[in-house]
């Protein structure tokens, strides 16, 4: 049954339009009134007409529903929603959205709930069943539980076992509805082919009540042995092989072929992935915002399932790289990590694909730049012309601009040597100046002097 279904929804529209006076028109408030899912009652007499040596997990159970109480939340958007993002990064997922957007559109200005017909998404194992009913979820803003069939076997996962047997419990369902907030969350029956009966059991029995609503509104879980309303629940059920799952339960449920994404909405749906995965934990921070074009290719030649696993991955290799390498270098001087380390360059062992842009690295390199501040010593600075690492360009400008300050600079250019033959020869010049300096002999300054000017080094 599709459309929408009056459940006497209390609209909060005065505080949604107060609230979203302050928000872009993108942003759809959740609505919500309030729905008894259980009798307190009847749950009061069931608890009072329990005997002496009743189950004492059942006799838990009854008080905590007395405690909680039976009313939830229902809810929906206060307009229709802003889906584009969905289909973008569900690309696949196109048709299923398509259709809950028009359910969702029947649904926005009135005082109905909103109702979705129970869905099977059909299609290969790990491209992405599961993540779009959470998507669905989150769009809605109800609450969300999760069967997976395929690791259990017997029929009470859905509707409970008899409190007569040893460590019965209740249900899946009856369990989304008592410690959730809602009365119409997203139940996600995962695997629903691979369910199996032991012979004595059915654990999909309970589906066939659960998915029409006339008898769903008087759902009993075997161990509670009272009555909820489970109609607001929004069925989503997942397989990949819909030759396993019994006519009577297919004729319940709307089908969708779900095909594996093309290269362009792999790479969308590998982004998205990497997006959430680095925004909903705090160590994100310390990783890129996207992924490098290469690595994205890489990811997105994966299914969506090891997308997520190969992320996670990635980011913990990073992480342990970069902290051996940091190690590792921290006791060793620049010839030998130089050795260590050859042709690499430093966004291979950073979580940043630029470490220097980033805004605290650049404040302590601003901080510890030369020419920063005004030294008080005597500087000896020494430099070749044809210097084919580190322009000259930037030596003659902080020499101006220490000179400019006051400060004594001997800045001494050799038009005849390299960077590294100037980096041995003019050792002993430094030293030197430093004999010089502590034999009480007044340092040189050559400010005033002229400077050669920068040449580029000439390649043969």
């Amino acid at each position: 049954m599709a459309g929408c279904q009056p459940h006497g929804l209390l609209t909060q529209t005065h505080h949604a339009k107060k609230v979203g006076d302050n928000m872009s028109a993108s942003v759809t408030i959740p609505i919500a009134g309030f729905k008894d899912v259980y009798d307190v009652p009847s749950v009061e007499k069931a608890l009072q007409e329990l005997s002496p040596t009743a189950n004492e997990a059942l006799r838990a159970l009854y008080e905590k529903m007395l405690r909680l109480g039976g009313q939830r939340f229902t809810v929906k958007p206060s307009a229709l929603p802003e889906m584009e993002t969905l289909f973008e990064e569900l690309p696949n997922f196109g048709e299923a959205l398509e259709d809950i957007r028009k359910h969702l559109a029947l649904c926005i200005d009135s005082d109905d709930s909103i109702e979705l017909p129970p869905m099977l998404l059909l299609g290969e194992p790990g491209i992405g069943k599961t993540h779009f009913a959470r998507k669905i979820a989150q769009l809605l803003g109800t609450g969300f539980g999760f069967v997976p069939m395929s690791s259990l076997t017997a029929g009470w996962v859905l509707s409970g076992a008899s409190s007569q047997w040893k460590n019965a419990k209740p249900g899946k369902v009856f369990d989304t509805f008592l410690n959730g907030d809602y009365a119409n969350p997203v139940i996600v029956v995962d695997e629903l082919d691979k369910a199996s009966s032991d012979g004595q059991y059915d654990p999909l029995g309970a589906l066939y009540e659960l998915l029409e609503v006339e008898t769903s509104t008087r759902f009993v879980d075997e161990f509670v042995e009272l009555p909820i309303d489970a109609s607001g629940a929004l069925w989503l059920a997942t397989a990949n092989d819909a030759a396993r799952i019994p006519d009577p339960l297919l004729n319940r449920l709307s089908i969708y072929e779900i095909e594996a994404p093309d290269a362009a909405g792999s790479a969308r749906i590998a982004a998205t992935i990497y997006r959430e995965i680095r925004s909903t934990h705090d160590w994100g921070r310390q990783f890129p915002e996207s992924l490098s074009p290469l690595a994205l290719e890489k990811l997105a030649s994966l299914p969506p399932r090891e997308m997520r696993r190969m992320v996670h991955s990635a980011f913990g290799n990073a992480k342990l790289a970069g902290r051996a390498m940091a190690a590792k270098i921290g006791n060793e001087c620049i010839e030998q990590y130089i050795g260590d380390f050859p042709f690499k360059k430093l966004g291979s062992y950073t979580t940043a694909r630029d470490p220097l842009v980033l805004a605290w690295v650049r404040a302590i390199l601003d901080a510890n730049r030369l020419g920063a501040r005004r030294p008080k010593a005597p500087i000896f600075i020494y430099h070749a012309v044809a210097d084919e690492l580190l322009p000259m360009r930037e030596t003659n400008v902080l020499v101006a601009g220490y000179c400019r300050a006051g400060v004594t600079v001997a800045y001494y250019q050799d038009p005849a040597s390299d960077h590294n033959s100037l980096a041995v020869s003019g050792a002993t010049l430094a030293v030197s100046f430093l004999g010089a300096r502590f034999g009480g002999v007044r340092a040189p300054s050559t400010c005033g002097f002229p400077m050669i000017p920068a040449v580029v080094p000439r390649v043969v």
